[in-house]
């Protein structure tokens, strides 16, 4: 097994759906070139239906609770991040240090116990940023609303900004996603295994304001979606090599399970990227907060997933995609711009209240309606992460590669 697999090795069979069955992992070439052209067919049909029906979705009456009209809503989508390789969440070398400097003063509020409802980015997005839910399993995702679709009609303006592909097998969920907002840029016309991704930071120029919301519109918010490459392998592609700070010499003498760091230089030095892509994205995330620091705003920032990097014994050379603690465990952080916390305050301490219960991305979409105050149809406060009705016993069940759902 190589250092760095495939990006689509080891995720799951169906994309769109969330009916995991087997993992390339086990399956013969033969059977992979099957598989995966029958998923990818029924996707491209299921998702060109899904993209039509979505306009005649009944999403029921939907009530407003809270004067939002003039605050802006980010929602950062990170990749491939573990919490606990970053140094906000306890990592030893100082690889965040703009959110170190945002969670001192009170304005950035860390999550301490969320994982991913998925192990892979189609996975995972397609639930957090859908109503969607495994209360609902085995329907699948795209029979539910998108949350830009959702915040459009309740009076806000979307705006989805990506980094990641625009097109492939097995990746067309995520476009189709982003398609659902009213407005939506990638920032470069890539497709599925075309590395050639611009760096995060060519987002900054992109990020949206309210002046991009037409004249003759009623909307007064703006909601963007900003998705970047993150900490995407290969991970020596996500820091430029003239911002990189970490040198191998510099980690850690263990990992942050415990087990020893590898000593060979090639594996310690995957380790070392991994950890200056971190660095680069705090960077990356600060700017996006200076954007809209100004302004009363709200900007939730998450990974998609997390990574196994050589802690399994039983796959020490393994560093990827993986159903595993590591492989779930991401971060989730909430900022409050200085006039959003002060004409917000309760608002504020709903979320601070929040920030130590058991969490699923899944509900992400949920949460964020409710933190907002709109109510429709598939609203469920108990499903509301930040809500003081919030179901603090739900179980956290993510699908195993044989399709056995594991606790986390």
């Amino acid at each position: 097994m190589p250092l760095y697999s495939h990006r689509f090795l080891s995720l799951l069979v169906v994309y769109p759906a969330q009916r995991a069955t087997r993992s390339f992992l086990y399956m013969a070439p033969a059977e992979r070139i099957y598989q995966g052209t029958t998923d990818c067919l029924r996707d491209a049909r299921d998702l060109a239906a899904y993209a039509e029906q979505i306009k005649h979705i009944d999403l029921g009456k939907i009530e407003h609770s809270e004067d939002l009209d003039s605050a802006t809503i980010v929602i950062i989508i990170g990749e491939s991040m573990r919490r606990d390789y970053m140094h906000c969440y306890g990592y030893p070398l100082p690889n965040t240090p703009k959110q170190d400097s945002l969670v001192a003063t009170g304005d950035l509020i860390l999550f301490s116990d969320v994982v991913s409802s998925a192990s892979w980015t189609v996975g995972s997005v397609s639930q957090s940023m859908s109503f969607y839910t495994r209360e609902d399993e085995p329907t699948e995702w795209y029979k539910f609303p998108t949350l830009p679709f959702v915040l459009s009609k309740a009076g806000y303006y979307t705006y989805w900004l990506s980094n990641q592909e625009r097109q492939g097998a097995g990746l067309q969920p995520l476009a189709t996603l982003a398609m659902t907002a009213d407005s939506t840029r990638f920032a470069k016309d890539r497709t599925v295994g075309n590395w050639d991704s611009a760096e995060d930071l060519d987002l900054i120029p992109l990020l949206g304001s309210q002046s991009m919301i037409p004249q003759e519109s009623k909307v007064k918010a703006l909601v963007q979606v900003v998705h970047l490459m993150g900490s995407h392998s290969p991970y020596s592609y996500r820091c430029p090599k003239a911002m990189a700070r970490f040198q191998t010499t510099d980690l850690p003498k263990t990992l942050p399970n415990g087990m020893p760091t590898p000593s060979d230089s090639k594996r310690s030095e995957i380790i070392r990227d991994y950890v200056n892509s971190i660095y680069y994205n705090d960077l990356v995330v600060s700017k996006i907060i200076e954007h809209f620091a100004s302004k009363p705003a709200i900007i939730l920032h998450f990974s998609d997933h997390g990574q196994a990097i050589f802690e399994n014994p039983q796959r020490p050379d393994y560093c990827e995609h993986e159903v595993s603690q590591p492989g779930v465990s991401i971060p989730l952080m909430v900022y409050f711009s200085p006039v959003m916390r002060q004409s917000h305050p309760e608002l504020y301490a709903r979320v601070l209240a929040a920030k130590d219960r058991k969490i699923m991305t899944d509900l992400i979409a949920n949460s964020v309606l409710g933190l907002l105050g709109i109510k429709m149809k598939y609203y469920n406060p108990q499903l509301d992460f930040f809500s003081p009705s919030y179901n603090t016993s739900r179980h956290r069940l993510i699908p195993g590669y044989d399709g056995t759902p594991i606790e986390f």
